[in-house]
């Protein structure tokens, strides 16, 4: 059985989306929304919660977002993610990774050099700094 409750739930929500779903723009956002688990908060909080099938996690999935003078491109798979950010304000990103075992301690690393982490319960929150004149911010969260 897989995360979604098994084959037959997966087909109906492809039927649903082939009946309802007008637009190629509406598809993308169901995909952002309810797999990829994206999301602004009203604080400026980027969430990234995804709700991917087992075969994303162990093959790897992401993607490049881009929103007001900022850009953030990721690559997640079980128990990692790492990615770059680019933009003038700071980005305050909560991620849920899907975890290995049951460990769940996670090494921050932000421009080579590690960081702090806080974490609620599977989400971990990190801020990457704002960058200036094109340069990147890089980071990588990894379950150890």
């Amino acid at each position: 059985m897989d995360i979604f409750g098994g084959k037959g739930i997966i087909q109906k929500a492809v039927t649903v989306l082939k009946k309802y779903n007008e637009y190629p723009a509406n598809l993308i956002r169901v995909i952002q929304r309810f797999v990829l688990g994206v999301e602004h908060g009203p604080d400026g909080t980027l969430y990234l919660n995804p709700v991917a099938p087992e075969e994303f996690w162990q093959t790897g999935f992401g993607q490049t977002l881009t929103w007001q003078d900022s850009r953030i491109s990721y690559i997640m798979k079980t128990g990692n993610i790492q990615g770059n950010y680019s933009g003038k304000p700071e980005c305050k990103l909560s991620v849920r990774l899907k975890t290995a075992g049951t460990g769940k301690k996670f090494r921050i690393i932000i421009n080579g050099l590690e960081d702090k982490t806080e974490t609620k319960g599977d989400t971990i929150m990190i801020v990457l700094p704002a960058s200036d004149g094109g340069s990147v911010t890089s980071f990588e969260i990894t379950q150890y």
